[in-house]
């Protein structure tokens, strides 16, 4: 098969189509390609520009799409999972595969939306907040059924970034956000979430009414992809990348509201914030410009002191 050289000298991957394979992106862990017959196949790396390990991430995302693989909603659908496996550590520098079945349309770009006019917006992100509300309904009743016991991603984070804090006080504030993300998690609710439901990992053509995958999604379905950072947490974790949605956000609340009939904490959210910005001090320190790492350092103080955490 004519492949991309990024593929050769990598040990068997079974059942690969035949046709050119075509390198669709790359992320802090893993590359993405589509296959000769339009699947995709995501190898992750060992080693990369994030917190953790390739193999934690690889397993979690594979345990979560065996559980979940191909569900189907009227708001949300999620990629069939067509095969996974291990690659061999000797020589390798990639952890392991996951191949899945393609989505239609392309990841919902925020240039574009925030240009879109104020009705167009609102409208995509009701859908947007509808499909999360629907996905947490139905992964957390087929995750307890299955068993699983992926813990909580923003408990992750905040410890993996604590080990990384250079300064006492930044170490600090990393210990005040985990004790007071624990006191929230002993009250719950504990639903099963995305945990990184960022515009990139939602797939979609905005404006239009797309049917995806099989064709058995429900017209304005949106594809969710991504399940690496899934697993038992608050439901305002799946909120945790609200602030890049920009104008958008508002009409992302209003729409997971009235679907789940439930009302979203904003302070727990502004927590899960705070911990993505921690990540983000943690992974790219006060390296580049001596501003760069100023604004991050000020990125995660103000996002604690908006959670209410001193």
């Amino acid at each position: 098969m004519d492949i991309d050289s990024r593929l050769t000298g990598l040990p068997d991957i079974p059942d690969l189509p035949p046709g050119e394979a075509r390198l669709l992106a790359e992320g802090l862990w893993s590359s993405v390609y589509r296959l000769g017959d339009g699947s995709l196949l995501k190898l992750v790396r060992r080693t990369g520009g994030g917190l953790g390990s390739g193999e934690a991430i690889f397993r979690r995302e594979a345990i979560a799409y065996e559980a979940l693989s191909d569900l189907q909603g009227t708001h949300f659908s999620l990629p069939r999972l067509l095969g996974h496996g291990d690659l061999e550590s000797g020589g390798s520098l990639h952890a392991g595969w996951l191949r899945i079945s393609a989505h239609e349309g392309a990841p919902l770009a925020a240039e574009r939306l925030v240009f879109a006019p104020v009705q167009t917006r609102d409208a995509i992100g009701e859908r947007i907040g509808a499909a999360i509300a629907e996905f947490h309904e139905m992964t957390t009743r087929l995750a307890r059924e299955a068993g699983l016991k992926l813990g909580d991603t923003v408990a992750r984070s905040i410890g993996l970034a604590a080990h990384r804090m250079g300064q006492p006080d930044e170490r600090l504030m990393a210990e005040r956000l985990a004790e007071a993300w624990a006191a929230e998690l002993e009250t719950g609710p504990l639903v099963f979430v995305h945990g990184d439901l960022n515009l990139s990992n939602i797939l979609g053509e905005t404006g239009t009414h797309k049917t995806f995958g099989t064709g058995r999604a429900q017209p304005g379905a949106l594809g969710l992809v991504d399940l690496a950072e899934s697993g038992w947490s608050l439901p305002e974790t799946d909120f945790r990348h609200l602030e890049n949605f920009g104008p958008m956000g508002e009409a992302v609340l209003r729409g997971y509201e009235a679907r789940a009939d439930r009302d979203v904490s904003m302070k727990r959210i502004r927590m899960a914030m705070a911990a993505n910005a921690l990540c983000t001090l943690a992974i790219e320190g006060h390296s580049g410009h001596p501003r760069e790492g100023m604004r991050r350092r000020a990125a995660l103080v103000h996002a604690m002191e908006a959670a209410g955490i001193a």
